[in-house]
């Protein structure tokens, strides 16, 4: 006897999964089209001009994450930020001196480093080539205007530059020569530093404690939070010995503090 092939029927369970999976597909195509390329699965709470904080959940901290991983994130955040991100106002004070390794910076308005004179402090700025002689003097600030150049900073309160400047002053006496001067130091211990209009691409500070405050809709107590800036611009004051001896205050873009309480990303 034969048999009549019977037709199969998809299950109703299964047709309702399918019917759910292309509206949540179709959403999720409808989202991308209208914000393009501002798309983020992430939520934020909008505010004035959009420059309100995003914040996170608790989040659990002592579980190692791979490099590799670690790269990947910041990158699609950084490009995330570099595309989409805006400037907001920043005012942050900090227990703990960042390292810092500035290539190339142009168009810093000044520099001025605060030191006490020893007897090798003579043979570490030269300008011009040449030697400039501090042994007579015992507390000396330095000021370097309009520098174009390398810097580095040193988490000990160790500073080091090279590069040009269109004025040089010590203790308030100018040096001159009519056009842009070479100057150079290495690592040397000051007190107080001093930077006026520089920008920071990539800054990550140590855990430490501090505050944190961002246009008028955010003040934020760090305590022993880690910290990340993508992009700043504005003044940075260094102060050795102090409970507050990094402070910054300009314009950011992308920042996060992580701790064990919260963790917070701006942008």
């Amino acid at each position: 006897m034969t048999g009549t092939p019977g037709t199969h029927h998809i299950p109703h369970s299964a047709k309702l999964y399918i019917v759910i999976a292309t509206v949540v597909i179709g959403a999720i195509v409808i989202l991308l089209l209208i914000n393009d390329d501002n798309f983020s699965f992430t939520g934020a709470i909008t505010g004035e001009n959009g420059k309100i904080p995003i914040i996170a959940p608790l989040t659990t901290t002592g579980a190692a994450v791979p490099t590799g991983a670690n790269k990947a994130v910041e990158t699609v955040f950084k490009n995330e930020v570099d595309k989409g991100g805006k400037d907001v106002n920043l005012g942050l004070t900090f227990s703990q001196i960042p390292e810092m390794n500035i290539v190339n910076a142009k168009d810093i308005e000044s520099i001025v480093l605060e030191f006490t004179a020893d007897a090798g402090v003579s043979t570490s700025i030269n300008v011009n080539e040449d030697r400039l002689e501090l042994t007579d003097l015992q507390e000396i600030k330095l000021e370097v205007r309009e520098f174009k150049g390398n810097i580095h900073v040193a988490k000990h309160a160790e500073f080091s530059l090279d590069g040009t400047a269109r004025q040089i002053d010590v203790n308030g006496v100018g040096l001159h020569s009519g056009k842009e001067m070479k100057i150079s130091l290495r690592d040397l211990d000051f007190n107080a530093l001093h930077i006026k209009e520089i920008v920071l691409n990539n800054l990550q500070l140590p855990q430490g404690s501090g505050s944190l405050k961002v246009t008028d809709k955010l003040s934020y107590t760090l305590e022993d939070d880690s910290m990340g800036i993508y992009y700043f611009k504005g003044d940075v004051d260094i102060t050795e010995g102090s409970s507050d001896a990094f402070v910054l205050e300009g314009e950011a873009r992308g920042i996060s503090a992580n701790g064990d309480v919260l963790s917070l990303n701006l942008r």
